[in-house]
């Protein structure tokens, strides 16, 4: 029985494949430069290949090595998985029967690219195949998990006569251990499937197996006769009618029928090169001819052509069975010098293989224990790499947590920032508002204070000018006239500072009358245009375009009383839009600040309106006012560009 220390390493071995496909895998990708007709070629190319390997393989090894190694490299250039498994597990059985250890390579192999692809057809012939490979070594416990698997995976993959040839196999190994009640469940089952999915080659080697558990030799021989009638039908089930003739030789308590079956085992194992066929039906044709009394032919079939076979193909157990059977011929002949010389040759050939097979298993032994080894330095890195991975992980929350909470102070102090701006913008666009409000207050009491001190001083002097003992009545008509004329002019300067009087009056025929008095009396050189408003405009907007024609023509009296002015005064659907220019001595911008208080009176109304306020000027270059605002402005806060 094979050693615990061999199932492991098997299992390590199996396991470090598994890396060792992946990285296979990498180099078996899509291969973009081949064309796909080419491509098909190749998938062509290998399946042929793999049949003629298979064909091959129990008459020219070498050949079918061949074959097989190059399907396995075509298959590499298709870059596809199921060409790829299905020649590595051509190549793993051609090994295998040549009885090579690098058959496990390829299996695992193989089964390790089916494991990471789509492709799982294949994966029962590859557990079957390593079944093989732990039922020789007589490993009864990972050949039936390896059977158990590759039955659910032809069944998962809907296909039958593999599961049917796996439980034939199950079947073997079960009886292999000398558990017969399982054996011939398993045996059944298959007889079941095969019979149910019109499977004549697995149902024959079923009926085959099953026929060694009838009652009586005569329907055990009928159950066979069965077997080989429907295994003949059967391309390529030459091995399993030998093995059935073999057993059927058995059971005849003729010898001449029992002769009659091994001449056509033999006559099977020769024509296919079943080697391990000859040696068996050659070694029972000798025990026949023995009982017959036929010593010489006993001998012949021992000593000329089951022994030299042996020695051929140097399989040891089977040389020293042979052996140990031509001592039993030698006894019968009376030479019992050469039987005790073939029987210390038997014994010295058990030891041999016994040898081979302790060789092999400490070799597999150190194999284990330098992969274990490997194993372990790879478990210490990856719980290396994990540990680091979680401790880079663990920088990366922290550095994750602390940019959170960078971004969040940032953001609470960009929104002080911003809460503290705007509470500063309104507390300055209260205090202009509050300024204007006052100014207007004030200009409302003075054009009422004016307006009735011009009054009573112009009934004073007119008064007094009536009562006047002047003989000069021109004159004095001149002086009243012109004293009237004062009166009327101070009072239209009462009403224009009163904003109550106003907010009366329409918005066009007060701008008119505002440009026109800077033309009179400032003597300005000023053009106009003062469109109508589409509608009747509120009475903020009014006043507030008002004073800021007004602090314009102030500016223009002050700065430019030489200038050629323009102005225009313009409705756009919503939007009001006055523009200011001259070409005066003009000012740079920062002097604009430094301007007093009419530039921020304009500013500030522009602001209560909503509006924007753009202003260009150059020394020299004059000045250009753009100023816009809604036509329902409501109180806010506008923008202007100095």
């Amino acid at each position: 029985m094979i050693t615990l220390q061999y199932r492991i390493f098997i299992k390590s071995l199996y396991f470090t494949l598994l890396v060792v496909a992946t990285l296979s895998c990498r180099q078996s990708g899509p291969v973009e430069h081949v064309p796909p007709d080419v491509i098909k070629l190749y998938k062509d190319s290998i399946m042929q290949l793999d049949s003629i390997a298979v064909s091959c393989m129990n008459l020219d090894t070498v050949k079918a090595y061949i074959y097989a190694t190059r399907a396995v490299s075509l298959a590499q250039k298709t870059g596809t998985s199921e060409y790829l498994i299905r020649a590595l597990n051509e190549k793993g059985l051609i090994l295998h029967n040549l009885r090579n250890d690098s058959a496990t390579y390829y299996f695992n192999l193989a089964l390790a690219i089916s494991d990471t692809s789509r492709y799982k057809e294949s994966r029962g012939a590859v557990f079957y195949h390593l079944s093989m490979i732990y039922t020789e070594v007589n490993d009864f416990k990972n050949a039936s998990r390896m059977l158990d698997s590759s039955i659910h995976a032809a069944y998962n993959s809907r296909e039958f006569h593999a599961a049917a040839a796996s439980l034939n196999s199950l079947g073997n190994v079960y009886l292999a251990s000398d558990d017969q009640a399982m054996a011939r469940i398993c045996y059944d089952s298959a007889i079941q499937i095969a019979s149910l999915y019109d499977l004549p080659r697995e149902k024959g080697i079923a009926m085959g197996s099953i026929s060694q558990f009838l009652k009586t030799p005569d329907s055990s021989l009928t159950m066979m006769r069965e077997a080989i009638r429907i295994l003949e039908n059967v391309y390529g089930t030459e091995l399993e009618q030998a093995n059935i003739l073999i057993n059927m030789g058995v059971l005849q308590t003729n010898s001449d029928s029992a002769l009659y079956f091994y001449r056509r085992a033999t006559m099977v194992g020769e024509r296919c090169r079943f080697n391990i066929v000859l040696l068996g039906a050659w070694n029972n044709l000798a025990y026949v001819y023995l009982e017959r009394g036929d010593l010489k032919s006993a001998t012949e079939c021992l000593l000329n052509k089951a022994i030299p076979l042996a020695l051929e193909i140097d399989n040891a157990d089977w040389l020293a069975t042979l052996y140990d059977s031509y001592v039993d011929v030698l006894i019968a002949k009376r030479e019992y010098r050469n039987a005790l010389t073939f029987l210390r040759k038997s014994i010295e050939t058990r030891d041999i293989s016994d040898k081979k097979i302790a060789k092999k298993q400490i070799r597999l032994l150190n194999a284990m224990l330098d992969l274990n080894r490997k194993n372990m330095l790879i478990l210490e890195k990856e719980q290396q790499i994990a540990l680091h991975n979680a401790s880079r992980n663990r920088m990366k929350l922290w550095l994750a947590a602390a940019g959170g909470a960078v971004l969040v102070m940032a953001f609470a102090l960009f929104w002080y920032r911003q809460r503290n701006r705007n509470r500063i913008q309104l507390l300055k666009f209260e205090s202009a508002r509050r300024v204007i409000e006052a100014e207007e207050h004030e200009k409302e009491k003075n054009s009422m204070e004016l307006h009735d001190a011009i009054g009573i001083l112009t009934s004073k002097i007119n008064l007094s000018f009536e009562h006047s003992a002047s003989t000069d009545i021109t004159l004095k008509y001149d002086i009243i006239k012109h004293v009237d004329d004062f009166s009327l002019e101070v009072r239209g300067i009462s009403h224009r500072m009163s904003s109550r009087i106003l907010k009366r009056h329409s918005f066009a025929p007060l701008i008119i009358e505002l440009c026109n008095e800077a033309v009179r009396y400032g003597k300005l050189n000023l053009l106009y245009e003062v469109a109508e408003p589409p509608s009747v405009l509120s009475a903020i907007v009014r006043l507030h375009i008002y004073r800021i024609v007004q602090e314009l023509m102030n500016n223009a009296r002050k700065y430019a009383p030489e200038a050629n002015i323009r102005l225009t005064v313009a409705f756009h659907q919503t939007l009001l839009e006055l523009i200011y220019q001259d070409n005066g001595s003009g000012f740079s911008k920062p002097e604009a600040t430094r301007k007093g208080m009419g530039f921020s009176n304009i500013f500030a109304r522009v602001d209560l309106l909503n509006g924007t306020c753009e202003i260009e000027s150059e020394p020299g270059c004059g000045v250009y006012w753009r100023i816009t605002a809604p036509l329902e402005s409501s109180t806010g806060n506008g923008k202007h560009d100095e």
